[in-house]
C-alpha cells in the first residue's frame, strides 16, 4: 500500500471511529475502532475493481463485526431473533438470503451474513437481481466469520458450500442446499433468489410460530403465578 493510500486508509478510518463512537460509548475505544476500520478497509481495497463504496462498505462492516462482540460479552441484548447465514466468500448466497429475510421480516428478525473470505466484490448478475426487486446488495457486505459473530446469533444457516461453520450449544443450525451463483446468467440467478425466497419465507414463519408459542406460554404462567398468589392471600 503507498503512502498516499495508507493516509486515505488512515482518514477513513478516524472518520468512521467518529461515526460509530456512541454505539460502542463505553465498549470500545475508539482506537479499537480505528484499528478495525483501518483493517477491514485493507482488505475491502485489496483486489476491488470499484471503490467508489469503500468506506460506506468499510463503516457497515465495522458495525457488523463489533456488534456481536459486544453481544457476545453481554453489552448488547437482542429483543428479536438473529439469524446469520454463512458462506465461504462474497459470491451472493448468504448476502442474497439476509437481504431477503430482512425484506420479508419487516424488522422482526435481524439478519446478517458472513464469509470465510469477505470482500466487497460480489457477482454482478446477483447485485442485478436483487436492484430489480429494489434491494441493495452494497449494505449486506458479510462479516469475517468467528466464534463472536457465531456466538450473537440464535440461528445459524450455512448456505450448502461444504465449508466446516463453529458449532457453539444453544443453538439451532441449518443447511440449504442453494445452488452456487458464481458464472450463472441472470436467468438462472433469478431461479436462485427465488429459491431462497422460498427457504426464506418458510423460515420466518417458524420464528413467528416460535415467538407466539412462547408468548402464550409466557402469559399462562404469568395467569398461573397471579392465581397462586390469590389463593395463598384467600388462604391467608
Amino acid at each position: 500500500m503507498s503512502s498516499s493510500e495508507t493516509q486515505a486508509r488512515d482518514e477513513i478510518a478516524h472518520q468512521i471511529a467518529t461515526n460509530v463512537a456512541s454505539e460502542f460509548s463505553g465498549i470500545f475505544s475508539a482506537e479499537t475502532i480505528r484499528r478495525c476500520a483501518a483493517e477491514f478497509y485493507g482488505a475491502l481495497a485489496k483486489g476491488a475493481r470499484i471503490t467508489d463504496y469503500l468506506s460506506v462498505l468499510t463503516e457497515h462492516s465495522v458495525r457488523v463485526h463489533l456488534r456481536p462482540a459486544a453481544h457476545a460479552q453481554g453489552f448488547i441484548i437482542n429483543s428479536e431473533p438473529d439469524v446469520l447465514f454463512v458462506g465461504t466468500h462474497s459470491l451472493g448466497r448468504a448476502q442474497m438470503a439476509a437481504a431477503l429475510l430482512e425484506r420479508h421480516a419487516e424488522g422482526s428478525v435481524r439478519a446478517r451474513s458472513a464469509a470465510t473470505s469477505p470482500s466487497a466484490e460480489v457477482e454482478p448478475e446477483v447485485v442485478t437481481a436483487l436492484l430489480g426487486m429494489g434491494i441493495d446488495l452494497l449494505r449486506h457486505v458479510p462479516a469475517p466469520l468467528t466464534d463472536d459473530v457465531v456466538r450473537s446469533a440464535d440461528v445459524i444457516v450455512t448456505m450448502g458450500s461444504g465449508f466446516p461453520c463453529p458449532v457453539l450449544p444453544a443453538k439451532r443450525y441449518l443447511d440449504w442446499p442453494v445452488p452456487d451463483p458464481t458464472g450463472k446468467d441472470l436467468s438462472t440467478v433469478s431461479l436462485i433468489v427465488d429459491h431462497i425466497t422460498g427457504r426464506v419465507r418458510a423460515l420466518l414463519l417458524e420464528l413467528e410460530l416460535a415467538r407466539s408459542m412462547a408468548n402464550v406460554e409466557e402469559t399462562a404462567e404469568g395467569r398461573s403465578g397471579a392465581h397462586n398468589q390469590a389463593a395463598l392471600g384467600n388462604s391467608a
